[in-house]
Order: structure tokens, then sequence, then C-alpha cells
């Protein structure tokens, strides 16, 4: 996946110097520093940011917020952040910052939930952008201002998918009433609890971890044929803006 995020970098002259805010594992770091950038990578969790160092001792990652990252004004080329902006009260804000630590003609790239996707409109209120995590929703229209009220000019803006190889559209079936089928199928798979009541256990432990096994060996026989009959409809909804993700590249103006 980091390296399909990177491509997207591709052909709009990135520089050098590539700052991740949320780098997490440091997947997406590891692919710009093997493409030629010196990288620095910020997240607020100490667990990724160990679990980097200790994997990658020559990574500079930070446990820090963007504004406290001992962090140059115009030091880099390209700010990334990857599903971010959703989880800030003030996304403007942070992009105003992401702004102010561009260079010159140096690039925001920036991918968020899409709150028009098709995933939501089938869903409704059960769509897992509407996480308690998030603050923020975004449409085309609304990351498009945010970036406008930032300072950055559009270079694109596309409906995508996180990773085209684990498409959703497959267990959309099995969302009957919104989930209902799910909810009633995990309840009965439940392990037993003081809670049963006199009643006893839905299903006995043996019986149950065989059902669930085979549900998952099924699902995943489903799944491996669904998304190939499905295919076509996926890319559909990405031509449509209907994809799950809305990714934006932006540029901070003046040149290069």
């Amino acid at each position: 996946m980091a390296d399909l995020r990177y491509a997207d970098l591709q052909g709009f002259a990135p520089g050098t110097n590539l700052l991740e805010v949320g780098c997490g594992t440091g997947e997406f770091l590891i692919a710009a520093k093997r493409a030629g950038h010196h990288v620095v990578g910020l997240d607020l969790s100490e667990e990724a940011i160990a679990y980097v160092r200790r994997r990658h001792p020559g990574l500079d990652v930070r446990c820090a917020l963007l504004d406290s990252g001992d962090l140059a004004p115009e030091s880099f080329d390209v700010i990334a952040a990857f599903h971010v902006l959703e989880h800030v009260g003030d996304p403007i804000g942070l992009l105003r910052q992401m702004t102010r630590l561009l260079r010159p003609g140096g690039l925001v790239y920036v991918r968020v939930p899409n709150l028009n996707c098709w995933y939501r409109r089938v869903l409704g209120r059960n769509w897992w952008g509407f996480s308690v995590e998030h603050a923020a929703h975004f449409t085309e229209a609304s990351l498009r201002l945010a970036m406008s009220e930032a300072g950055l000019m559009e270079v694109s803006l596309r409906s995508g998918d996180s990773d085209r190889r684990h498409s959703m559209w497959p267990i959309l079936p099995l969302l009957l009433r919104r989930g209902a089928v799910l909810r009633s199928l995990g309840d009965a798979l439940q392990p037993s609890s003081p809670q049963d009541g006199p009643g006893g256990p839905r299903l006995p432990d043996g019986a149950r971890l065989a059902i669930k096994k085979r549900l998952i060996s099924g699902y995943l026989a489903y799944r491996r044929s669904a998304s190939t009959v499905i295919a076509p409809l996926s890319r559909l909804q990405l031509s449509l803006g209907g994809g799950p993700e809305l990714v934006a590249l932006a540029r901070k103006p003046g040149d290069a």
C-alpha cells in the first residue's frame, strides 16, 4: 500500500525533503526513502515511534505535534498526511501549519475518508467513517475549500481506494438491513457467560468454533470470487467520485 501511495507523487517533481504527519509504523517513509527522499516522520503514538526506531534505526521519527517537532519554516518539499485531517478539530489550521513548513512550490499530499462514498450511502450510520475519533468529515468541495483557506493551490483531487486489492464491495450482501444480519449472527456465536441466564449458552463451545471456522473459510472463498466479478463496479464508483477515500495534492504558491 505504501508504494501505491507514493506512486501518486510521481510526475510532480516532489523534491528531496519529505515529512509525514501521522507516520504510524513507517511504511510510507520507507517507500519515500527508497525513492531517494530525506524523510522525517511525526506521530503522537509513543508505541508506534518506538516500533519504527527498533525496526528502522536510521529513520528520523519523532513523537510530537506538527508545531512542536522542531521543524524549520520552508524546510520541506512534500508533506504527507494520511487519514489525519479528520481527527483534528481545526483541519484548516493544520493545513496552514503544513503550508508554513513547505518551501514555495512544495506539495501537500493528503488522504481522508470520503463522506460521499457509496459505502456511506449504503451503510448509513453504520459507515466506519462515522467513528467517535473523527472530528471532521470531507466531501470534495469541503476539502477543496479547506486547502484554499490554508493558502494552497489544488493540483489534483480525486476519489480513491485505500487498497484496491481489498475492496469492501464483496461484503455488502452480508450487510442486509444495515448490519442486522451480521449482528444476529454475531450474537449467536458469542461464547457463553453468566449473563446468559438459566437457559445456558446459545451454542456449545465446540459447535460455535466449528461454525466460525466454516464461516471464515466460506467468506474468504466468496470474497475471492466476488472481488473478481465486482471489479467493474468498483472501478465505476471511483470514476463517479464514490470511492472510500479522497486523495488530494496541493501546492504552496511560488517557484520551487
